[in-house]
């Protein structure tokens, strides 16, 4: 049992005249003090048939009788008699001072449907979590579960049919709690009916993850600490629910999830193995070819076309060294895949899986239009187990050349080199400077690995996204003034917001995009100029207009 008083004031009355007035009160503050610590022995027996309960109490008059004639210690026990007998008469009369929560979980859950209600901070109840204040709704309720994790099941299990409370999580806080709720799940397999705990339920979920969510919450409803099987079996029904036709769920966002999910369980042992395989899995309406480019067609869409900028960096970074250790592709170009997933990586994440997936940039690098990234992923795993080092040593000697083998933050200048331990060409320099630099520049990294890479193996998807990190950082090299700027700067300045592309025979191109707000900084280099040339292979002769 816990015992907290928050605040505590003593008002005293004497029976009669008293020599030393001054010195009854220290008695009885000595008694108060003693009190403290045999209140909760007192407590005990009266408690006793509330185990785990919560009880919070706004207010209490207690009124005690103490001979002062005695020490403050001999007083204290029956100090805290008194003390004992009134909290224990106020949780039996109730009253609106007095909230009782059956355990900790029913109180967090009830702070939870506070919050949902819009009104929790103003309960006086929920002062424990005055911390929260400051927090939105979503990221409140996120942080009850990840304060606790070992109590995140119970929490959920409480939450299960308060639907308001579970629609504050969007999408990312909704994921971080499947991440909490995962990593609690005790071991063992999928005893549960098939389809039992995975049904959906009825309406269209706010996002994907709210949709699994969902389906662990009627899991928790069952169970309150479910195994691993069974919630592997729960999410993998969700997500096959999710693809089916009608679901109204865009698959960018169940993308996304997926990613989350593939790469959180691979320790989780089997039962995520299980689910690490249904949370792969491409939906049946994704795994069609896209369409091709129609010969002659002027002026077809583009996802993402602004990106043209950026391929003459992507060009030079794709050297003939590095080209070398790629797998042959039959049909398509192996060169053109893996430059396609690099400039997927270099967008918008929202736009990663339409620049994949878009006919006019599968056109432009001669990849198959019915090669996905998982085709891909096995044709890489296929090719000699040193490749990806190889295409690694070619990296770390590009990253070496020229003035753009360093560039400046706001910590500093920044020398890049090869990670041997990570593969990746981002290393850390002397003196602090240096190594706040370097840190920077990994967690720029670590952004550029989308989820979209995820089916890609470790070293090809650590390489697609440091080469989306050097072809940003080149060309923002040779912008005036955006050598230390974020990639999200970047991308809202110097990309333009939409753009359509033409061919005739598939080698010339014609690319029309729309101006990027600093479009004039991006004239005044070659980033902006009309004509240029890619040596691929495949080669191409592009001419872009800005308008």
């Amino acid at each position: 049992m816990r015992l907290a008083i928050d605040s505590w004031h003593q008002a005293l009355r004497l029976a009669g005249p008293h020599r030393a007035p001054q010195a009854v009160a220290d008695r009885v503050e000595a008694a108060a003090r003693g009190a403290l610590a045999p209140l909760a022995a007192a407590l005990a027996p009266g408690l006793a048939r509330r185990p785990g309960a919560v009880i919070r109490i706004r207010r209490l008059v207690v009124t005690a009788v103490i001979d002062v004639a005695r020490p403050g210690d001999e007083a204290a026990p029956g100090y805290a008699a008194a003390l004992a007998r009134g909290i224990a008469a106020a949780i039996e009369d109730g009253g609106p001072d007095v909230m009782c929560f059956e355990d900790r979980s029913a109180y967090r859950a009830a702070f939870a449907v506070a919050l949902a209600a819009g009104d929790a901070h103003r309960r006086w109840a929920f002062a424990d979590f005055d911390g929260l204040a400051p927090l939105p709704p979503g990221a409140a309720l996120r942080t009850l579960f990840e304060a606790e994790p070992a109590g995140a099941w119970l929490l959920l299990a409480r939450l299960a049919r308060e639907d308001a409370a579970l629609a504050l999580l969007g999408e990312a806080d909704a994921l971080r709690v499947i991440d909490v709720l995962l990593a609690a799940a005790p071991p063992g397999g999928d005893d549960a009916p098939a389809g039992a705990a995975g049904r959906g339920a009825p309406g269209a979920p706010a996002h994907p993850a709210a949709a699994l969510l969902a389906a662990l919450a009627r899991l928790a409803a069952e169970n309150d600490a479910p195994p691993i099987g069974r919630c592997a079996a729960a999410l993998a029904q969700a997500i096959e629910a999710l693809e089916r036709p009608g679901s109204h769920v865009a698959a960018a966002p169940l993308q996304r999830v997926r990613g989350r999910l593939a790469e959180r369980l691979p320790a989780l042992g089997a039962g995520g193995e299980a689910l690490r395989q249904a949370a792969l899995r491409r939906p049946q309406a994704n795994r069609g070819p896209p369409p091709p480019v129609a010969a002659g067609l002027d002026e077809t869409p583009c996802a993402g076309a602004g990106l043209v900028v950026l391929l003459d960096e992507l060009d030079g970074w794709l050297d003939a060294d590095f080209c070398a250790a790629l797998p042959v592709l039959a049909p398509g170009c192996a060169r053109g895949a893996f430059a396609l997933a690099v400039l997927a990586a270099a967008a918008d994440p929202r736009d990663a899986a339409a620049v994949w997936g878009d006919a006019v940039w599968r056109a432009l690098f001669d990849v198959d239009p019915q090669l996905g990234l998982d085709g891909f992923a096995a044709a890489l795993e296929r090719g000699d187990a040193g490749a990806a080092a190889a295409a690694a040593t070619s990296q770390a000697a590009m990253a070496r050349r020229g003035g753009a083998a360093a560039w400046r933050t706001g910590f500093g200048q920044l020398r890049r080199g090869l990670d041997t331990a990570t593969g990746l060409w981002c290393a850390p320099g002397d003196g602090p400077a240096p190594r706040a630099a370097w840190r920077l520049a990994r967690a720029e990294l670590a952004a550029l690995d989308v989820p979209l890479l995820l089916p890609l193996p470790a070293p090809w998807r650590a390489l697609a996204a440091a080469g989306a990190q050097f072809v940003w950082r080149r060309a923002a090299w040779r912008v005036p003034g955006m050598r230390g700027a974020s990639l999200a700067y970047l991308r809202r300045n110097l990309l333009g917001p939409a753009g359509r592309a033409a061919s005739d025979d598939g080698t010339h191109w014609r690319w029309r995009v729309a101006r990027a707000p600093l479009h004039v900084l991006v004239a005044m280099t070659t980033l902006g100029a009309r004509e240029r040339s890619l040596r691929g292979p495949p080669a191409r002769r592009l001419t872009l207009e800005f308008g």
